[in-house]
């Protein structure tokens, strides 16, 4: 397909090859780190990034001690939220990141209901090269089916810098794209791209409205038709 991931995730491939024209500019080489979020199949850990499918981590909940003779005097804290929530900066980019290409994902499967604005800093050369990606999806009938490839990606590495951050990642991507010339007739859809591609990227990340959303990419290393990330 030409998930040029870096989720499927290259977003903002301009062509419809497998790991290759990105041109998403050049960003600053990126120190790897031993954090590792693997997204393959639906448990906590592993992530299908496929249709309506986001991975979620879950946290246990701390229930405040009260006593029923004697009410607290104060509300009892919300341990949800803190539990829950990312404990560094760097955490918080990659839970964003995650998030961002889970939603560039479903563009894949339906084009015309693209959430740009998810995964893309407005204006930026990714949102710029995915609405072009897509809007060609759109015009010839291109899209991902349900239960035909899928992407896999491991973040790698992640580092501050100044207003951005620098997540590397590994993605290996079979995802099929079809034509489906009448997508309410799944019979007449014929296969545009089936091959397999894997690469290692370097995203830059912007914070907007609170959230780190993906500005730009660079593919650092490619393997058309094998797994370079080993999975």
């Amino acid at each position: 397909m030409v998930c040029c991931i870096a989720a499927a995730a290259l977003v903002g491939c301009t062509s419809d090859s497998k790991g290759n024209g990105l041109n998403l500019g050049t960003t600053p080489a990126a120190s790897s780190t031993s954090t590792t979020i693997t997204i393959a199949a639906t448990t906590t850990t592993m992530v299908t990034v496929a249709p309506t499918v986001v991975g979620t981590t879950t946290a246990a909940t701390k229930n405040p001690t009260t006593s029923s003779a004697t009410p607290p005097t104060s509300p009892p804290t919300d341990t949800t939220s803190i539990a829950t929530a990312p404990a560094t900066v760097e955490a918080r980019v990659e839970a964003d990141y995650l998030a961002a290409q889970a939603a560039r994902q479903q563009c894949f499967y339906n084009p015309t209901a693209c959430d740009y604005g998810g995964f893309a800093i407005p204006s930026s050369p990714m949102d710029t090269a995915s609405r072009e990606k897509f809007t060609n999806y759109v015009k010839s009938n291109l899209r991902a089916v349900e239960g035909f490839g899928h992407v896999q990606f491991r973040i790698e590495g992640t580092r501050l810098a100044s207003e951005s951050a620098f997540v590397t990642t590994c993605t290996y991507d079979t995802l099929v794209i079809f034509d489906v010339a009448d997508p309410a007739n799944p019979a007449d859809d014929i296969v545009y791209n089936d091959g397999k591609a894997s690469f290692r990227a370097r995203w830059e990340l912007r914070q907007q409205a609170g959230k780190w959303l993906i500005f730009t990419g660079e593919t650092l290393d490619k393997l058309s038709g094998g797994d370079l990330c080993e999975f």
